[in-house]
């Protein structure tokens, strides 16, 4: 009969699992970035086990303070990481499209898309027989049917007899009538 009384008396006065489980978090919420999800879990977990001490008489406020004062320093600590690494790979990007390299790789992506344009302009007048009179009829092509936005980055001017026509193409600031602009007349 003896052993059955032991261990009444110790479910009766046994550790909060919710504190043991706030320390173990907070220990692990030192991980970069996950450590803010382990931080707000164990700070919960604290904040339940430090109830669980105080309503059921079970011990482990220590285990449920350690945790939450853990969650709290090393969530903060994860935040300012997560904070800086941002700013710093925005400034870097910043900075990256400063350089020459940068420049030259937009400038040969605009001049890919002004020749594929020029291709569907080309391929109009094969089809159609003479070269469209607008954007608009461009748009209506098979090519161009999803590209909402191209009124935005070019102009397109029919000559008056029909035979030819004037592209221009905005650069990489996206303004008509700078230097970066691509003009095509034919």
């Amino acid at each position: 009969m003896e052993p059955i009384i032991q261990s009444a008396a110790k479910t009766e006065n046994s550790r909060s699992r919710y504190s043991f489980a706030s320390l173990c978090l907070g220990i692990v919420s030192i991980l970069p970035v996950f450590g803010i999800l382990f931080s707000i879990l164990a700070m919960i977990f604290g904040f339940l086990g430090l109830n669980e001490v105080k309503r059921e008489n079970k011990t482990g406020k220590g285990l449920a303070i350690v945790g939450i004062i853990l969650s709290i320093v090393f969530g903060l600590a994860n935040a300012g990481v997560v904070y800086y690494s941002v700013r710093l790979g925005n400034s870097t990007l910043d900075e990256y499209k400063q350089t020459p390299e940068y420049q030259q790789k937009i400038q040969q992506t605009q001049e890919t898309v002004v020749s594929a344009l020029v291709g569907v302009i080309e391929r109009y007048k094969i089809d159609v027989g003479t070269y469209p009179a607008s954007i608009e009829d461009l748009k209506k092509t098979d090519s161009l049917k999803n590209r909402p936005n191209l009124d935005k980055s070019i102009r397109y001017t029919r000559a008056s007899n029909g035979k030819g026509y004037t592209l221009i193409y905005t650069g990489l600031d996206g303004l008509f009538g700078t230097k970066d602009d691509i003009r095509i007349e034919k």
